[in-house]
């Protein structure tokens, strides 16, 4: 499950070793991994059409290219797909979806590490 999403990071460790930046995505002391949970979505299972698994690779690919995005600019609040929440240290990632569906990511910066905390979809308004 968690191995699938793998590529994905490995694929952004090549961008980080050039900002010197980490990702990493935050656990629970019950070592559940909410944005690694979030992704689970994206699963792409042996029953899956066609349509679902080209589907999948898409969105899985966009959320990579948004998280290459976020090291090149060493997970900065103040690009166009982020922005600070409430004046505290933790950025909110937008990834636009669809025309009625934005993906929400929480992230925080410490050091040279950037920490995935979570992610979720929320209904454009």
């Amino acid at each position: 499950m968690i191995k699938q999403y793998i590529n994905v990071f490995e694929q952004a460790e090549k961008h980080q070793e050039e900002k010197q930046m980490k990702l990493i995505c935050y656990a629970c002391e019950n070592d559940e991994v909410p944005f690694l949970e979030y992704m689970e979505k994206y699963k792409l299972e042996s029953t899956d059409s066609d349509f679902e698994v080209e589907d999948k690779v898409k969105h899985i690919l966009h959320i990579k290219d948004v998280l290459i995005y976020l090291l090149q600019h060493k997970g900065s609040y103040n690009i166009s797909i982020t922005e600070q929440y409430k004046g505290r240290e933790i950025g909110i990632l937008k990834i636009q979806e669809s025309e009625v569906l934005v993906r929400i990511g929480f992230y925080t910066k410490v050091g040279e590490e950037i920490i995935l905390l979570d992610a979720f979809d929320k209904p454009k308004k």
